[in-house]
Order: C-alpha cells, then structure tokens, then sequence
C-alpha cells in the first residue's frame, strides 16, 4: 500500500481481498447482526429490488448499526435484533410479493451517532428506514425522514417531480444551482445539481452534503438566536438514472452579494454607510459563529457565496468546501473568479529547493494555507467593492493573471470615495494589510463603536 510506485502500488479491490478481510479469522469476527443483513439483503433481491448491491449481500462489506447500538442502547438492540430474526423467518414468497423491500438499516434518529460514524455507508445511512406495516399486513421497510439532533428536518425521499423548476440562480464548474417550489407545500427552495456518477464527483457530493449538515446542526446547537448565518439544508435525493445529485436548501430571494453589487453599478448609485456597516457586520459576525463553533472556513470566499434574504440578511454558502484545481483552469477571469479574493500571501510564489536522490536540484512549489487573516482580506475585497463598485486591484477586465498577481502583492489599492466616512474607511483599510501579522482580527473588527450598536440592535 505504501509503495512509491503508483504502477505497483495494491488497489483498494485487491486490498479487500487479502487474508487480513478474508481469512478465516476475520470471517470469525463477523457479528450476527451483520450476518442477518446480508441474508436480508439477499431474501429482499430474490423479492425484485434490483437496488440491492453486493456490498449489502456480503456480510464481510457491512457493519451493522446495531453492534453500535449494543454499546450505545443494548435494551433497544436486542428488540431490533429479535425484529429482524422474526422477519427472516416469514418464507421467501413474503419477499417475492414486495419489491420494494431493501436491506434491513436501523433508525438512527432517536440517538446521538458518535462523530465517527459514516452516515453514508451502506449500514448507516443518511436516509434511515423503519418497519411499517403493508396493507397486507407483511413487515416491510420504508424510507423516512432524519430528524437530526437539533430538531431540523433533512428530506431523502425527494424525486424531481416533486418540484416546480423556476429560474436557474448561478452556474459554477461544480454544479447548478436553481430556484424550485416543493409542490405539496409550495415553498420556496432553491438546490444544487451536480454530477454524480464517477466515485470522485459522488465523494465530492457527499464532502459538500456532510459539511452543510454539520455546519448548520452544529450552529444552531451553539447559537442562542434564531438566525443561524449560513443556508439551512433541507434534503438531499439522486436522480432515478443515478447520474444526477441535488442538494436541497434554503432559498435567499435576494440573490447573492455579487449580484446586489452588479445592481448598484448599473443603477450608479453608491451604497449608503449605514447599510454597508449593516451588511459588514452581519458578515464578521457570521464568521465569528463559525470560528467559534469550532467550524472549518476554508479559502474560496467571493461575492457569488455571500447569499442575501429578501430584508438582506447575510447567509453563507459553501465556505468549508476544498474544491481541486484543474489543469489550465487556476487564471482570474473565469466564472469561479477565484483568485480576485485571495490575499496576497496565498498569491505569493514560494518555492524551496531540494536535492533528489541523484543530488540534482528540484524546485517545490510550496502550498501555504489558508489562515483566518486570508479570511479577513477576501471579505475586505467584497467590502472595498461595496463602497467603490469595482475591485481594489482591477481597473481593466482585460487584465492578465500575472499583473493581478503583481498588483495584490507590491502595489497599493485604489482609494475609496472620499465621502464615506474615516470610519469605514479605516476598517478597509486594515483588513487589506498587506502584512498578514498587522492586519486586524475579528475580535478587533467586533469592537468598532458602529458594529457594537449593530450587534446590540440585533
């Protein structure tokens, strides 16, 4: 596994082969309960579900979350343990009349899962099941709602013709995203089509799935108001060809930063103080919950992931995603935009010099990270260009990569309009240190009179 060539190197297939997953002794450690799935499994494909897979047949790919319910609640497993025995011994032609029945998964909404565990492997899964009973009285297994711990609910039963499509709201190299109404309750909802069919793109779906979950139950947990900074998920289904995810969520009706900034250029009209203070504030104080909670804020902040309500409240989308960088797809001006927003210690060329085993010289490009004050520059950015509608570094769209890169990193930004006040201009003007070390911190920002009264309104 540790091999240095690639081309020798064991693939994941041969690895679940070895003797260590293989062997008699680890056929040994198989639990009851997880022989019992598989047998479940496989009685459940006899009955015609054609979504039953190998890996819920073979008893050596499972886990069963009972054995995590045996430490957790060992009252409540035993019941479920002898639920499952009493099913499988009702004959096969109980299965045969239920097509719909799939491998047996414990509901998982009524404990507190340890951290550790995957709620997208196939033994515990994001979408837990429950016994309900058919017409004809026959136990069988029916797909329902999470509940997560902090009381919101996360839909997994979902088909696309359950919405209304109205207008597309952004397209990215990762996915679209759209504005939809739920048909039964007719409300408002906005989701996030993506690619789902390589292992890559449904791992990356699944990283993207996971954070706003985790991000939105941990902050709602933590906070003591009822507005939580960042869009609320709502669900999460995949297209019946399998091919297509979408991620359900909160719909903001007043489009993203990106777009309000783009409205006042047209209109030529600047933004007023007070609701330049009003929106700056929302934001440093978004990303203090998200500090404080403990929350990873990773670097690709933009304008485009700042969401506004229709009273423009600040919502944040897509803040702890780590997306890869393509080959020829790292420039300035493209749909993502991602460098304009980067500070310039992030831009900066770091390389150091090694000697490989021949003693010839190699040049290493260094990655430096991501760091809160690389935080504070990106939202300085969006603030420069509420006062001043256009970029602190960019005054041609024709600009090239590299004398972006040359401006952010050696030279000073444009002035702001002189007549906003020394205040605002002060705080814009610290949060674009060039020095990472000198330039203001969130606990610095929070105490600005302007941002006190704000915060104490609200």
């Amino acid at each position: 596994m540790l091999s240095f060539n690639r081309k020798t190197r064991i693939s994941a297939s041969d690895a679940l082969k070895h003797p260590f997953f293989t062997g008699q002794k680890a056929m040994a450690e198989i639990s009851e309960s997880s022989l019992l799935n598989a047998q479940y499994a496989r009685q459940s494909k006899i009955g015609g579900n054609r979504s039953v897979t190998v890996f819920d047949t073979d008893s050596s790919y499972s886990l069963s979350l009972i054995d995590f319910e045996d430490v957790i609640n060992p009252a409540k497993s035993e019941a479920r343990f002898d639920t499952l025995k009493s099913i499988l011994s009702q004959s096969t032609a109980s299965f045969k009349s239920k097509p719909t029945i799939i491998a047996y998964y414990p509901q998982i909404s009524d404990y507190k899962i340890p951290s550790s565990i995957n709620l997208d492997s196939k033994t515990d899964s994001v979408t837990p099941k429950k016994f309900v009973q058919s017409k004809s009285n026959t136990p069988y297994i029916q797909q329902q709602q999470i509940q997560p711990q902090s009381g919101f609910t996360f839909v997994t039963t979902w088909k696309i013709s359950d919405f209304d499509l109205k207008e597309r709201l952004g397209k990215g190299r990762y996915g679209i995203v759209r504005h939809v109404i739920e048909k039964r309750t007719q409300r408002h909802m906005a989701w996030k089509e993506m690619n789902y069919e390589e292992e890559e793109e449904k791992e990356f779906v699944k990283r993207e799935k996971d954070q706003m979950i985790n991000a939105y139950q941990t902050l709602k947990q933590s906070s003591s108001s009822s507005s939580i900074p960042v869009v609320q998920p709502y669900g999460f289904f995949v297209s019946d060809d399998g091919y297509r995810a979408y991620i359900v969520m909160e719909y903001c009706s007043g489009g993203d930063l990106r777009k309000f900034i783009d409205n006042q250029k047209k209109l030529k009209q600047f933004i007023s103080p007070q609701k330049i203070w009003e929106i700056a504030t929302q934001i440093i104080s978004s990303l203090n919950q998200l500090y404080t909670s403990g929350i990873t804020v990773h670097s690709d902040h933009r304008p485009e992931k700042v969401l506004l309500t229709s009273d423009l409240k600040v919502k944040l989308a897509e803040f702890g995603i780590d997306r890869p960088q393509q080959a020829g797809k790292d420039f300035i001006f493209t749909n993502d935009r991602m460098k304009l927003y980067k500070a310039p210690e992030l831009l900066k060329n770091t390389k150091t010099e090694e000697n490989d085993t021949s003693g010839n010289q190699l040049v290493i490009p260094q990655r430096v990270n991501q760091t809160r004050t690389s935080d504070i520059w990106a939202f300085g950015t969006m603030l420069f260009e509420l006062l001043a509608l256009r970029h602190p570094f960019i005054d041609d769209e024709s600009l090239s990569e590299e004398e972006f890169v040359h401006r952010v990193v050696n030279e000073q930004r444009s002035n702001i309009p002189t007549h906003y006040p020394d205040s605002l201009k002060n705080l814009i003007r610290k949060m674009l240190n060039k020095d990472p070390k000198l330039r203001i911190t969130i606990k610095e920002i929070l105490k600005y009179p302007e941002v006190v009264a704000i915060l104490g309104l609200n």
